[in-house]
């Protein structure tokens, strides 16, 4: 004895009419065809074959993740650090916020007038850039984040309020720094 089609079936369907739903969604995979399997079985295993050569590591490259300076670092930690680590400690692979986190680290370090000011006026509107361009992406992806956008113009604000400060008590300063944040 054969088991009942279900209903999709008797009506001439491959699928019940939720699961296509379900598929446009993102819910459900998609059945693999055979140029999918094609195109993954030629897919390399290892990209160390179309990977571009590393060059040799040198103080100037760009910060790691966990706060690792590699201008702090000895060169003999830095010959010897293997490709892979090297990679898994670059920002490339870094979570967003972690990246967010380094680029306003950099901001300030650019734009302090002494060792651990991160209160001056130009300190703070760099900062304020480097946030209001990492949410700017995001709300670029997500158009119906309303609670985000919502935090982006509050950001947006606050910046245009420390340049009008900044513009009424040094105007040279002011100047210089929508240059270098390239907001004229």
């Amino acid at each position: 004895r054969t088991p009942p089609l279900p209903h999709a079936m008797m009506l001439g369907r491959s699928r019940p009419r939720w699961a296509l739903g379900r598929l446009a969604m993102g819910f459900v995979r998609p059945p693999v065809t055979a140029t999918a399997a094609a195109a993954a079985a030629a897919r390399p295993l290892s990209t160390s074959a179309t990977s571009p050569p590393t060059t040799t590591p040198d103080k100037h490259m760009a910060p790691l993740r966990y706060g690792i300076d590699p201008a702090k670092l000895p060169d003999q930690v830095l010959d010897s650090m293997s490709e892979p680590v090297r990679r898994v400690l670059s920002l490339d692979n870094a979570r967003r916020s972690e990246v967010t986190r380094a680029r306003v680290q950099r901001a300030i370090e650019a734009f302090q007038e002494r060792e651990g000011d991160t209160g001056s006026s130009s300190v703070q509107i760099a900062v304020l850039t480097v946030r209001i361009e990492a949410l700017r992406e995001h709300v670029e992806k997500h158009p119906k984040d309303h609670n985000t956008k919502r935090g982006l113009e509050a950001l947006f604000t606050k910046r245009r309020k420390l340049l009008q400060y900044l513009k009424r008590k040094d105007f040279d300063e002011y100047r210089e720094i929508a240059r270098a944040l390239q907001l004229v």
